[in-house]
């Protein structure tokens, strides 16, 4: 038994890492079993991050057969991921600067420890910090799929994953989602952020030539894995390839640090709520329209205010 991370398989007009590992663990020899797929976003601001910013992980039951295992990663690794290295792309809805996919894998004995994972979730890190894997494979990914095994999972959510057909990948065609079966699992509580209520816009469906058809987000596997059967067995959701649920760090708030205190100097509202907040101590704050109460609480101070707050230094 063992663990296995992957990370930087996609670039931003197609390719998904979440992807890449579904195509490996589906063609896995039957000797092979795997449980506890992770799904772990990692420090929102690293330079070279991924289009989702996220990694993956599996555990892989190797049967004391490990040699023939490796063998097999090794083969995949060669024939299925490595032609994915240095794919750029550029899109005026992505400003920052874009890196060549340089797509790693790495494998694991025994889980590692997890202080790598707190480095990478909230701060830059390198190759340098990692716990040495058992085996590895390629270049800058290797730190997020370390990360990914490293990361403890104690606080978690859940996504379900599913991913679309090859034909509609290569016809370009739009998504299809079951619009009455997104609204039944929308008003299920244990779902969250699967619709925006003010401006009626699917959140699970990303845009662009990805393979995924959407990400269903569930405090629950139980509750994951029902909503995204009601909406693939739905009769207007399109013909998929596959899904998994993955468990996650999403909305646990890991990357946050220690709460700052300052006093305000000047707020400025800007268009749909968004707030500046310059303080003395802390420099510029912003508080996004998306933040909904934090935005709105924001929009109430005024100069002298003492807050205490958290957040993501960019």
């Amino acid at each position: 038994m063992g663990w296995l991370g992957i990370d930087d398989t996609d670039h931003i007009n197609g390719g998904c890492t979440t992807h890449t590992l579904y195509q490996l663990v589906s063609n896995l020899p039957p000797q092979f079993t795997y449980q506890n797929p992770r799904l772990v976003r990692l420090w929102p601001f690293a330079a070279q991050r991924t289009r989702g910013n996220a990694a993956v992980a599996i555990e892989i039951i190797t049967n004391n057969n490990e040699k023939e295992l490796i063998a097999f990663l090794d083969n995949w690794w060669h024939e299925k991921i490595l032609p994915v290295k240095d794919n750029i792309s550029t899109s005026k809805d992505y400003e920052r600067k874009q890196y060549p996919t340089d797509p790693g894998m790495v494998w694991f004995n025994h889980q590692p420890k997890d202080d790598f994972y707190w480095s990478a979730v909230s701060r830059e890190v390198t190759k340098d910090e990692m716990t040495k894997p058992d085996f590895s494979w390629g270049g800058h990914g290797v730190i997020g799929a370390s990360a990914a095994v490293a990361w403890p999972g104690l606080k978690h959510t859940f996504e379900a994953i599913s991913w679309r057909t090859k034909k509609a990948l290569t016809d370009n065609k739009k998504r299809e989602i079951d619009m009455a079966a997104l609204d039944l699992v929308d008003n299920d509580p244990e779902t969250f952020m699967s619709r925006d209520i003010r401006s009626n816009n699917i959140l699970i469906a990303p845009r662009g030539n990805c393979p995924v058809l959407f990400g269903l987000r569930a405090k629950t596997k139980s509750a994951a894995e029902k909503n995204c059967l009601i909406l693939l067995n739905a009769t207007n959701t399109e013909q998929t390839e596959g899904h998994i649920v993955f468990r996650t760090n999403q909305a646990t708030d890991d990357h946050l640090v220690n709460d700052k205190t300052a006093i305000v100097t000047t707020t400025n509202i800007l268009k749909r709520g968004t707030v500046i907040i310059e303080t003395k101590q802390q420099g510029k704050l912003l508080a996004f329209a998306e933040s909904g109460s934090i935005k709105l609480l924001a929009q109430w101070l005024k100069k002298g205010d003492t807050i205490e707050f958290n957040g993501l230094k960019s």
